[in-house]
């Protein structure tokens, strides 16, 4: 067989889709010898730049990034790396040691352009990302649709909390939920456990103002076997450990005891609870959800709240607007809860078309739990199948009382008074202060006043009604 020349070996190695060198070894440097043209076309790097030339020199000038070559000669055997050039791309670099005896004398080497799957491996991990991306957008579209099969609302104000409450859910942040009563916390903790990832672990719930003060430790935080007189022999867990691993909702966390928020404090800092009489703590990976209907800044101010402990509860603080703030949910609450008492009570009742209006006007001091109650009341109590205003009880059909029999029959001047004085309580208890009140009716401030004397009434102050 014929050998091959120098001319004609180099035409070969140039058809190659792959880098190709070789390095001369001498005395512990490293000497390019020779490259193909698909070297260059990779690594920028030309056979004449190569030739001769000390790879730590083309280090030095920032043409090459690293030397493998050290490493080959200390292992004695094939070494691979990825190696960034100047020109943009990126090699995978091997090279293999020719041996002279026990001697490494030369390496030889290929260079395979990787710049392209580098590429492709970004491209599908950005796909990949926006397919998670998509992916969770879908599943809080489906959250959303569901909620909106048991949360009733229309309200922009309530879409912004149900979003919140959703984003939350992603996380383990602590939530304080504020609110009057009867705004739905509860539902909303609800809403928040479902659409976590946690959602098949426990959610606990805890009245914290229906627990009695001297047994809301040992509920809370459990005891061991004889911590005190009564204690079951075997002990018992406390609702924190019954939570792990899921939500304990903390409602009513306002009506906490103030030597009881400390102990709270400690837990959530630490997040490890001490059994009564136990003396080793109980790790917990717990979401922690508070409510209250009280102000817990000013009961803060007020030190019936500890500073500390609020900031702690309150990381990502959600407000839940009530019934007179969001007036278009309540056509919805109300078909909504007829629909739900009808089947409960197997029922047939409908509303007439004017049943709604005086609902709307309400000012709904319970909020959603007490147009629920006053739905099922309805339904459960009016003898006829269609639901009418006259069936409402007086305080939800202000407007008949003003135009009662009652009313008419007195003398015009205590009726126009009896209707002012009406008017004047109504707009005082809608809009909170006389300030307000009085721009609503177009009064100056003394006139206000003066009319508030005569009729003896007062600013209507927004206090908490508990039901």
């Amino acid at each position: 067989m014929d050998k091959l020349s120098s001319t004609e070996l180099q035409a070969i190695f140039d058809a190659c889709s792959e880098g190709v060198f070789v390095i001369d070894v001498i005395d512990h440097d490293f000497i390019g010898l020779w490259a193909n043209q698909a070297f260059e076309k990779i690594t920028g790097l030309s056979h004449e730049f190569l030739s001769g030339r000390s790879l730590h020199e083309a280090v030095k000038e920032g043409r090459i990034s690293d030397i493998i070559s050290g490493k080959i000669i200390e292992e004695k055997q094939a070494v691979s790396k990825l190696q960034a050039y100047r020109n943009g791309k990126t090699a995978l670099i091997t090279g293999r040691p020719i041996f002279k005896g026990n001697e490494v004398v030369k390496i030889v080497g290929t260079a395979r352009d990787v710049t392209e799957i580098n590429k492709l491996v970004e491209e599908l991990k950005r796909n990949q990302e926006l397919s998670e991306q998509y992916k969770q957008e879908l599943e809080d579209l489906k959250v959303k649709e569901a909620i909106k099969n048991k949360i009733v609302y229309s309200s922009s104000k309530m879409e912004k909390v149900i979003e919140l409450a959703i984003r939350v859910s992603k996380v383990k942040s602590s939530v304080l939920l504020s609110g009057e009563s009867g705004v739905g916390k509860d539902v909303i903790a609800n809403l928040i456990h479902k659409s976590s990832s946690q959602k098949e672990k426990p959610f606990v719930e805890v009245n914290c103002g229906a627990i009695p003060k001297e047994l809301i430790e040992s509920e809370l935080f459990g005891y061991e076997s004889g911590a005190f007189t009564g204690a079951k022999r075997e002990g018992k867990p406390g609702l924190f450990e019954l939570a792990n691993g899921g939500t304990i909702f903390l409602d009513e966390i306002g009506e906490m005891p103030l030597n009881m928020q400390v102990k709270l404090l400690r837990v959530i800092q630490n997040l490890k609870v001490h059994r009564i009489g136990g003396t080793k703590p109980i790790s917990l990976d717990i979401r922690i959800i508070a409510a209250t209907n009280k102000d817990l800044e000013q009961m803060v101010i007020n030190k019936e709240f500890r500073e500390d402990l609020y900031y702690r509860l309150s990381v990502i603080p959600i407000d839940i607007p009530s019934l007179r703030d969001r007036k278009e949910d309540i056509s919805l609450l109300c078909y909504h809860f007829l629909k739900y008492y009808n089947e409960k009570h197997n029922k047939d009742k409908y509303f007439h078309y004017n049943l709604i209006e005086p609902l709307e006007n309400h000012d709904w001091p319970g909020n959603v739990r007490e147009l629920q109650n006053l739905i099922e009341r309805l339904v459960v109590l009016t003898e006829e199948q269609c639901v009418k205003q006259e069936h409402l009880p007086l305080k939800y059909r202000e407007s008949d009382v003003l135009l009662s029999d009652k009313i008419l029959d007195k003398p015009l001047k205590e009726i126009v008074e009896s209707l002012e004085k009406e008017v004047i309580m109504n707009s005082l208890k809608k809009y909170r202060t006389a300030v307000s009140a009085a721009k609503k009716l177009g009064l100056s401030q003394p006139t206000m006043s003066r009319k508030m004397n005569y009729y003896n009434l007062k600013e209507h102050k927004n206090k908490k009604i508990q039901l």
